[in-house]
């Protein structure tokens, strides 16, 4: 017949189930990173060509796509399971977005070492945050475990 588990032990065993791996926190510094990058895109857009028509709004975009990034990177640092899906879908997108804009700009004669950075860093970010699914998920159920024994590990 085993013992019941006492609280002391089911909260040390969550804890220990929470610990941030390295692969989150190298996920956490891929989105950020290409955010930073995407807000440096648009502060080069708007003092280096002058853009007319839509792509006006390109440097707009390329603010708040790294306004959110950097949001997200915080947020996935923290582990938590949704802003980890929202960067990835950010990451995707902006690794999309800034492809086309760099074929764009590049067959108009603007070349930039940003502006082939910019979907490089989407694209490792995705691939970041796609790996740290696996210790992100396991924190979150981990969180759920501890909220049923009535401990509240959402830090």
């Amino acid at each position: 017949m085993s013992t019941p588990e006492s609280a002391a032990d089911v909260l040390d065993r969550e804890l220990a189930n929470t610990r941030r791996s390295g692969m989150v926190t190298g996920a956490a510094i891929a989105v950020a990173s290409a955010g930073a990058l995407f807000v440096i895109g648009a502060l080069q857009l708007w003092s280096v060509i002058w853009l007319f028509g839509v792509y006006k709004y390109v440097p707009y975009a390329l603010l708040v796509l790294g306004a959110a990034s950097v949001l997200l990177g915080s947020r996935v640092y923290s582990q938590n399971l949704r802003a980890l899906l929202a960067a990835i879908v950010v990451m995707a997108l902006g690794a999309l977005g800034t492809g086309a804009w760099a074929v764009v700009t590049t067959m108009d004669g603007f070349l930039s070492l940003l502006g082939v950075l910019m979907p490089l860093g989407s694209i490792v970010g995705v691939i970041f945050a796609a790996m740290a699914w696996g210790p992100c998920a396991r924190t979150a159920a981990a969180r759920k475990r501890a909220a049923a024994a009535g401990f509240d590990l959402n830090l």
